[in-house]
């Protein structure tokens, strides 16, 4: 972070949790709108008001737009008591039927007694049917605001994870703040294993281990398939999504990628805006939400706590990163570099300022006049090359230099000895040849050999008649 005077692009890294927005009335897309990112796309969600809209890129350089999850799997009518507290923990595995991002989970049952701190809902991997691995992704809840009745209750996931459809994953639900089944949460069981896609599996040490039973809990699991998807061919790009006249569209640099008719809006809730979570964007130029043909949303890097909502409406952002803050105790060294533009200094009288000479200033080099050489090819030659350049001598004077006058030796006694203009042009022609194989000189070195054989072939000819 912090502030620049360079007139270039400002970029700022999101980071893990990347930068939040608060939900208001006006940022609520409908059927009418347009997002656009500018910036550097990796992989995971680029943006995301979840149960509403998902954009995400994933390893295989494939972003894809998710909008609102629909109930995709369940286990409903559970009758028995089945209580969560302290280290017992409860898993429930399933398997989703098409791959998309998981937005929400719902579970059945009640509190029972007084419960202090959150719940917690974790989704897991699943390994030989029993939870395993780290946590994909998590949602925290007060544990005693669930009523002490019998309902379905909403867990709702900030970061949505993407799952694969046929891959079993696992449900875990914990309560360390209950003390016992009189202090804790009921989770209502079926008494028997009625869902086809995954169990029911319980643990008595926070989940080191795990118990299978023939039962199933009751769940149900909210998954958004694509609705928009295409690939990119560079990591920096303006991404654009639209929702116009029944048509949703994806843009990538102003080109239409892909598009599909959509009759429906988008969902209307109170989640937040999340932009650049999980490292999905390296660095972001700006961010923009139009809704309804006006520019509702616009953030780009500020040397501030906050970002302002650049539209006018006062939809601030807030970062996850730090902008306004330095370390002192950070160091960095350069392991490698590019010549990003050649440019150069000249300078004239004491009194004239300094003119920077660059790219722009210095003309094109001709295509193929100048190659690598490769002396390495010759007995002796790498040698010779490495004896020079040690000399600070450059090496291709001498490669060069001795084409040239070893051709003009040659071509001298040729003629000393033949008296003829064809036989010591080809003698010089023959060498320059053998160079340009070898060790790689520019053929155009045999071109004043070339014009001199065809000159003279040419007048034998004429003089022949």
């Amino acid at each position: 972070g912090g502030e620049t005077a360079m007139g270039g692009k400002l970029a700022y890294f999101p980071g893990t949790a990347g930068m939040s927005v608060v939900d208001s009335a006006s940022l609520e897309l409908g059927s009418d709108f347009e997002i656009e990112l500018s910036g550097y796309f990796s992989e995971g969600i680029c943006v995301s008001k979840n149960d509403a809209i998902v954009i995400s890129t994933d390893s295989s350089d494939t972003i894809s737009v998710f909008y609102s999850g629909s109930l995709d799997q369940q286990s409903i009518s559970g009758r028995t008591l089945n209580y969560v507290y302290n280290n017992i923990w409860n898993a429930q595995t399933f398997t989703p039927s098409y791959s998309g991002y998981l937005t929400a989970v719902s579970l059945e049952g009640e509190r029972v007694g007084t419960i202090t701190g959150n719940a917690t809902v974790y989704i897991y991997a699943t390994a030989e049917g029993k939870p395993t691995g780290s946590v994909l992704t998590s949602a925290s809840f007060v544990a005693n605001t669930w009523s002490t009745s019998e309902a379905w209750h909403d867990i709702v996931f900030n970061s949505p994870i993407y799952l694969e459809a046929g891959t079993v994953y696992s449900i875990v639900l914990a309560v360390p703040g209950g003390t016992s089944s009189s202090n804790g949460i009921i989770w209502r069981i079926q008494t028997s294993d009625v869902y086809d896609g995954g169990t029911f599996l319980t643990s008595a040490n926070s989940g080191s281990s795990w118990t299978v039973q023939t039962k199933d809990a009751s769940f149900k699991a909210y998954i958004s398939a694509a609705i928009l998807s295409a690939e990119i061919s560079q990591p920096e790009n303006i991404v654009s999504v639209t929702l116009s006249g029944g048509t949703t569209s994806l843009y990538i640099n102003g080109v239409l990628a892909d598009s599909v008719a959509y009759a429906g809006s988008i969902a209307d809730n109170a989640n937040s805006w999340i932009i650049g979570a999980d490292d999905s964007m390296p660095y972001l130029y700006y961010a923009k939400i139009t809704v309804g043909g006006v520019l509702r949303g616009s953030w780009g890097w500020q040397y501030a706590t906050t970002f302002t909502d650049l539209s006018g409406n006062s939809n601030d952002a807030t970062p996850s990163f730090r902008t306004t803050t330095t370390d002192a105790d950070v160091s960095v060294s350069v392991i490698s570099y590019t010549a990003y533009n050649q440019s150069a200094f000249v300078t004239g009288e004491d009194d004239e300022a300094v003119e920077i000479v660059t790219d722009d200033d210095i003309g094109e080099m001709p295509d193929g006049w100048y190659g690598d050489l490769h002396p390495e090819n010759l007995p002796g030659g790498q040698a010779i090359s490495d004896f020079l350049e040690n000399m600070d001598f450059p090496p291709a004077f001498f490669w060069y230099s001795l084409v040239y006058l070893g051709a003009a030796i040659i071509t001298m006694v040729s003629l000393g000895l033949t008296s003829e203009l064809l036989p010591c042009a080809a003698a010089g022609l023959i060498w320059q040849i053998f160079f340009c194989a070898i060790i790689g000189t520019a053929w155009w070195v045999l071109l004043p050999e070339g014009i001199i054989i065809i000159g003279e072939m040419v007048n034998r000819k004429l003089a022949s008649y």
